[in-house]
């Protein structure tokens, strides 16, 4: 990396083009060997008669790059490279959500064994009445999106009337494993106005969905995606296919496998060492070699062919596609709630520990809990890791990346001051999609520099 002390960015070489990367601020640009030069002779502070003597005598005489030097210092400065100061999201007196994840059941028909919350022997339901009452508040707040789980939300006996009650104010996602869903349940979830159902397929074959979710399961789910198509949902389907090592080295067929069955949209979760799950997390957690060549090339092949799916990435921390200037939010903290069946408020599905939860809706509204003080406690330290953690400070990517999975790194390393151990390969995937993007813009139009779009 080259570093510059003078200005607030990052110069980084990869291969024949160099990206300037700001400290303090999701922002980015790519330009050439002749740009690098002119980006490091701090533009601001020299004047365009300076910069040009130094290129002289790297590049010999030129009658054009004055032209170049001024050129390039508007863009570089249209970029937002040379903004002083740190990126600061704003913070609205009132926030609004973008969605809420509601747990309505602990009971299930299944055990599986990487599952994080579910419990088959208790057999509780969140109450029809609050359920009503919060979605009504949600729509006051400008929410947009819930998503009902579980457990199994098909065993909460209120399901199809509370989803027709959300649907006309919110877009509602089921998650379900499928296998209780038949032609009956099919035409009452499109009755209701379900937006999209999110599919358990944890394997590709009976023997690996089975050893994870039990005997007969991997069929009971087609049984159920089948239903679902009968029923004309087939375009709302989304499979979630989460990462362990019993199942990853049959990842990267899935696309193909979805595609086969009709279904237009995955979506790769990875482990969370949580319920069931931290009881076999050595069994379950897939070794990172595996993990990171699985990682490469998924996104090796969006880059350079794509898919003909929708396919939702696993990895936190990254976004495959970025823009200059973009706010980027690669973690849901702050952005979602969670609320459990027993009415607790958390801030991250992978977080529901007692010292982050923001109350109970039993006790307080949502709106109470995101302008709660503990809330904004936890966001202040969410948004402090990445000035605290050494590797973070250091590190180009950090307002991408902001740290990665602050629930994996806390619920494998008791700590949220620690990377995810994955910061290599963001950094060879950040290098990657964004040379990706410039190279297809530079193929339309030739410059000395160019942006991403």
């Amino acid at each position: 990396m080259y570093e510059t002390h003078s200005h607030p960015f990052r110069i980084l070489q990869e291969g024949d083009f160099w990206i300037l990367v700001h400290k303090n601020r999701p922002v980015w640009m790519v330009t050439n060997e002749l740009g690098k030069d002119i980006a490091s002779r701090n533009p601001l502070k020299s004047s365009n008669r300076e910069i040009a003597e130094f290129l002289r005598n790297k590049y010999g005489p030129s009658d054009n790059l004055e032209k170049d030097i001024q050129g390039f210092k508007k863009e570089i400065m249209k970029a937002g490279l040379l903004e002083e100061g740190l990126y600061e999201e704003s913070q609205d007196p009132n926030p609004v959500l973008e969605g809420i994840l509601f747990l309505v059941t602990q009971t299930c028909n299944l055990a599986c064994h990487h599952c994080s919350w579910g419990n088959a022997s208790v057999p509780e339901n969140f109450p029809k009445d609050f359920f009503q009452k919060i979605v009504e508040e949600l729509g006051s707040l400008g929410v947009r999106s819930l998503l009902i789980s579980g457990g199994e939300p098909i065993l909460w006996p209120d399901l199809f009337d509370m989803i027709s009650f959300a649907s006309p104010r919110l877009r509602v996602s089921l998650s379900t494993n499928g296998t209780l869903i038949g032609d009956t349940e099919a035409q009452k979830l499109k009755e209701a106005g379900v937006s999209e159902i999110a599919i358990s397929m944890d394997g590709l074959s009976a023997r690996t969905h089975d050893d994870l979710r039990g005997k007969g399961s991997f069929q009971q789910t087609l049984q159920g995606i089948d239903s679902l198509k009968r029923a004309g949902l087939g375009e709302r389907i989304n499979l979630q296919f989460c990462l362990s090592k019993r199942s990853i080295d049959e990842a990267m067929d899935l696309p193909k496998f979805a595609e086969n069955l009709g279904v237009r949209k995955i979506t790769y979760l990875s482990m969370k060492k949580l319920g069931r799950a931290s009881q076999d997390w050595d069994d379950l957690k897939p070794d990172r070699e595996s993990y990171q060549e699985f990682l490469l090339t998924l996104y090796e092949t969006l880059f350079t062919q794509g898919f003909p799916i929708i396919v939702n990435s696993p990895l936190s921390g990254f976004r495959p596609v970025v823009k200059p200037q973009e706010r980027v939010s690669t973690c849901p903290f702050g952005t979602q709630l969670i609320v459990d069946v027993k009415g607790g408020i958390y801030p991250c599905p992978g977080m529901l520990f007692p010292e982050y939860r923001l109350g109970n809706v039993f006790d307080m509204n949502i709106e109470e809990a995101l302008c709660s003080p503990k809330f904004e406690a936890l966001k202040e330290e969410f948004r402090a890791r990445q000035e605290r953690i050494d590797r973070c400070r250091s590190c180009a990517w950090r307002n991408l990346c902001r740290g990665g999975c602050t629930s994996s790194v806390y619920t494998e390393k008791g700590t949220i001051w620690e990377t995810d151990d994955l910061c290599d390969l963001r950094d060879k995937l950040y290098r990657r999609a964004i040379i990706s993007a410039a190279q297809k813009k530079l193929s339309r139009r030739e410059e000395v520099h160019a942006s991403a779009s």
